[in-house]
């Protein structure tokens, strides 16, 4: 049979686990939304480029 001080070691520990899983979930969205944000910066950086080369071939045309 498990002592009352090992019960209340394991309780703590689960709830210690269970932080650092919320934690790492925490983390891992502010990951992803950081990896959008960066995404969208790159796609309209491309366009921009995409835009400006479209102009220059314009302009020898």
């Amino acid at each position: 049979m498990v002592s009352i001080a090992k019960s209340i070691k394991l309780k703590k520990d689960l709830s210690e686990m269970e932080a650092k899983i919320l934690e790492m979930k925490r983390q891992h969205v502010a990951m992803k939304e950081t990896t959008y944000k960066d995404i969208c910066r790159m796609e309209s950086c491309a366009r921009d480029l995409g835009v400006e080369l479209e102009d220059m071939e314009f302009e020898f045309e």
